[in-house]
This record gives C-alpha cells, sequence and structure tokens, in this order.
C-alpha cells in the first residue's frame, strides 16, 4: 500500500459545521516522487507525502488514525484555535505546530476570519527523532517558516529529482527542529550556556504571573543589566524584554480565547499590572485590543 492509500485509510472526519470534510478537500495534492531514485527513496529521508491549502471559516473536525507521519500546519493569514482532547492551541499568522497523527480528533475553529492555511503530512526515517516530542501538541512557534514552507512544496509538486529530494529533507529537518524545541526542557536545551542566562530564560518561558526587572536579576546574579540583556540577546536571537512580552503575549491571548476572564484579571495574571500598558502592547502585537480579539475569535 502506498503512502496516499495510507493516509486516505486513516482519514476520518466527524461532525462538522457546513460541508463535509474529505481527505481530497484536505489535502489537494499527494507526491509520488517518480524521478527519485530508488536507492535514495528507500534511504526514506524526511519528504512531503500531501499537502493542501486553503481557507476556512467555519469549525472543522478530522482525526486520522496511528500513522507513522506527523501533521504540520501553517497560518498563512487570520488565526484558528485548536482542540485536541484537553489540549488547545491557538495559531496566529506566520505561525505552525507540527502534532504527531492518531492522536485523537482535531478541530480547528477560526478566531480571525478569514483562516488561511497550509497543511503538510510528513513521513520518512528522521521522523522518529521527533515523533516522541509530538505526542502533545507542541507549542506554537513564530518563526515565519512561509519560505521553508513555499520551498518544500514547490519543490515536492515539481517532479523533483534526487538533488531536490535531498533539499525538501534539509528543510523538514529544520522545520520539525524548530517545531519540538520548544516543549523541550529549557535545560535540556540551553546546557551550554551560563548558569545565569538559563535561569533567566526559564523565568522568561514560565507564564507565572509576575513583573519583568532586569535589576532583580542584575541584583540576584551581580552582573550588570546591560551585559545581561546583550549576552540574553545574542544567545536567544531576542532581547529578553520582548521575549518575555512575547510570551505573556501568546498567554493572554490563550485566556482571551479559553475563558470568561475580565482583560484586568487576565492582565495580572500574566504579569502585568498596569492593564492600560497590557492593552497597549497587545495591541502593538495583534493589531487589536484584547477585547476585540475576543469578540472575534467568538464570531461577534
Amino acid at each position: 500500500m502506498d503512502e496516499r492509500q495510507l493516509i486516505e485509510g486513516a482519514f476520518h472526519s466527524s461532525s462538522v459545521v457546513g460541508e463535509g470534510l474529505t481527505a481530497g478537500l484536505l489535502l489537494s495534492a499527494f507526491y509520488s516522487y517518480e524521478k527519485v531514485s530508488e536507492p535514495l527513496k528507500e534511504a526514506a529521508p524526511l519528504h512531503v507525502c500531501a499537502g493542501g491549502f486553503g481557507t476556512i471559516t467555519a469549525p472543522v473536525r478530522f482525526s486520522f488514525d496511528q500513522l507513522p507521519m506527523c501533521l504540520i500546519l501553517y497560518t498563512e493569514a487570520g488565526g484558528v484555535r485548536m482542540r485536541r482532547g484537553e489540549e488547545s492551541l491557538v495559531l496566529s499568522e506566520g505561525e505552525f505546530c507540527a502534532i504527531s497523527m492518531g492522536e485523537g480528533t482535531i478541530e480547528m475553529n477560526p478566531t480571525i476570519f478569514p483562516w488561511s492555511y497550509r497543511i503538510y503530512i510528513i513521513a520518512g526515517r528522521d521522523l522518529d527523532l521527533y515523533l516522541p516530542y509530538m505526542k502533545e501538541m507542541a507549542k506554537s512557534v513564530n518563526v515565519k517558516p512561509g519560505a521553508v514552507f513555499s520551498a518544500a512544496l514547490q519543490q515536492a509538486g515539481d517532479e523533483p529529482g534526487d538533488a531536490e529530494y535531498l533539499n525538501i529533507h534539509q528543510n523538514l529537518t529544520f522545520l520539525l527542529t524548530e517545531a519540538v524545541l520548544p516543549s523541550l526542557d529549557p535545560l535540556k536545551r540551553t546546557h551550554a550556556l551560563p548558569d545565569y542566562l538559563v535561569k533567566m530564560h526559564e523565568f522568561v518561558l514560565q507564564p507565572n504571573g509576575q513583573s519583568f526587572s532586569l535589576k532583580y536579576f542584575e541584583n540576584d546574579f551581580h552582573i550588570s543589566r546591560y551585559r545581561l540583556c546583550r549576552e540574553y540577546s545574542k544567545a536567544f536571537g531576542v532581547s529578553p524584554l520582548k521575549d518575555f512580552n512575547n510570551t505573556r503575549m501568546h498567554e493572554a491571548r490563550n485566556l482571551l480565547v479559553s475563558t470568561d476572564e475580565q482583560v484586568q484579571e487576565i492582565a495580572n495574571q500574566v504579569g502585568f499590572e498596569n492593564v492600560t500598558h497590557f492593552i497597549n502592547l497587545f495591541k502593538q502585537v495583534y493589531n487589536m485590543t484584547p477585547g476585540e480579539f475576543r469578540r472575534m475569535s467568538r464570531g461577534q
């Protein structure tokens, strides 16, 4: 049985608002790689089995039987809230996630309309390195991978030869690594960094409701705040304050979608004592106020 037959046979659609969902509607293209040499195919590098893109304006639900593959979902425009069991994840424009197949029904509810997406199903021997980290929904990663998506999809659809096939493997290796890194313990990812940077990074990544202060770390570590900021930015590619604010905004966005708590309460929960500052920062990031985002996410 080839990969297309496996995927189509494993696909199931449950209750859907509007038109029924089929594998053909979700995945518009399947790839056979006829010009790739048999020895390279047998080596099974990472490759795109199927792909698709489209726009969704109503909730859809689907599931796959257990397969040694993963699903990558990327938001091109708009936003979507994904649910699988008790798990929930919000993907805004430019964000993506990678999840294993066969872990339950996936429900996708657009939160910012229209929601435009790209979806890939990935297979390959190296996928075994990543699947253990995809049992739970990976944290969305705002790395703007559009160029990687476009390159992989275009090459998969252009009847690639051996060189292009290996380039697809290279792009997907980058993409999957970026997808699973947030689910790993920060200590495991930053073991070569000084302890004070690891501790700062742990603080930044935890939505613990505390406010951020370089002065606190300066006093705690007896290291200049300017040096801390410089070293943190070099190590993680973003300033500590911006990293902190991005994490809090992401957590606030999830709370706005999944709870009925007041904006003031959410601001306090994610570490902002000044609700006006929180609202202004949220608007800078998402181009709308928290209240507008909540109403949009609920179709009001």
